[in-house]
């Protein structure tokens, strides 16, 4: 078992630059990250590049790639996927696999700044449909899908 980084990887990379973050947590003895990003800000696969090069220079490996992402379903019709969720989560597959990552963890959730007002009955057909699209799209490129169960609908 190697002892990871959790989430603020990325704050401290804001803070000191890829280059001393990497150095800095290699010096505290942890032994790898987990990437955290959300649909919002995707970054270009070069950047995944560079933290696999600065972690692996380092001598940290990338544990996994965390993702909060939004809601599976169309707002306006909570039966149909929305397809711009599932293509930004295939984005954080490509940027999982370019990174060295072997794992993409993402939440499976409601807009949480709103209301839940559709049941679990509106929104499993449609959720389900997108997470398996998603975690086939993954399975072709070598990357495994772990959902995380936030307590509201899954």
């Amino acid at each position: 078992m190697k002892i990871s980084l959790f989430a603020c990887f990325n704050n401290l990379v804001s803070q000191m630059g890829l280059e001393k973050a990497t150095e800095f947590l290699h010096a505290s003895g942890f032994e790898g990250v987990e990437l955290f990003f959300t649909s919002n800000n995707i970054p270009p696969i070069s950047v995944a590049e560079e933290y696999l090069a600065a972690t692996r220079a380092h001598g940290l490996d990338v544990a996994c790639v965390s993702c909060h992402a939004p809601s599976l379903v169309c707002k306006n019709n909570p039966s149909r996927v929305d397809t711009s969720a599932v293509n930004a989560l295939k984005e954080c597959v490509l940027i999982t696999r370019a990174s060295g990552a072997k794992y993409l963890h993402h939440t499976v959730y409601s807009d949480l700044s709103k209301p839940i007002s559709l049941s679990y009955d509106d929104i499993y057909d449609a959720s389900l449909e997108a997470a398996v699209e998603i975690a086939e799209f993954a399975k072709s490129v070598g990357v495994t899908i772990l959902y995380e169960p936030q307590g509201f609908y899954f």
